[in-house]
């Protein structure tokens, strides 16, 4: 079955939304040092992992899971926001501002393409 998913210059709408988890997950890697939360070990350490789990689902989505990986991006994203209450370390300002921001944001732009995936499932295309 062939995807015949709107393209704009050969960029799909899924894959956007894949580009911008990647991006925050970057930014969950990268953030411990300039939100300053570095030298709290648990949130450092989670930061960390959450980054990393953030992009292997992205780029299992991107690779061609579509949307078992993007349910995962979803479920990761909730993970992520939920973090410092579920971990202890909410009483760092800083570090909960940014799980519950980025989990937030991924969870909502995972969704988002779960949902633009599975309309564009069930539409008939034209040959």
């Amino acid at each position: 079955m062939v995807d015949h998913e709107q393209n704009d210059g050969g960029l799909c709408a899924r894959n956007r939304c894949n580009f911008i988890i990647l991006a925050l997950g970057l930014a969950l890697v990268a953030a411990p040092a300039p939100m300053g939360y570095s030298s709290h070990a648990t949130a450092a350490t989670a930061s960390m992992v959450a980054g990393l789990a953030l992009w292997a689902c992205s780029l299992a989505a991107m690779l061609g899971l579509g949307r078992i990986a993007l349910g995962a991006c979803a479920i990761c994203g909730l993970t992520t926001a939920a973090a410092p209450w579920m971990l202890g370390f909410a009483n760092v300002q800083n570090a909960a501002f940014v799980y519950g921001a980025a989990g937030s944001a991924v969870a909502v732009v995972s969704l988002a393409a779960l949902i633009m995936s599975t309309a564009r499932a069930s539409i008939p295309v034209r040959a």
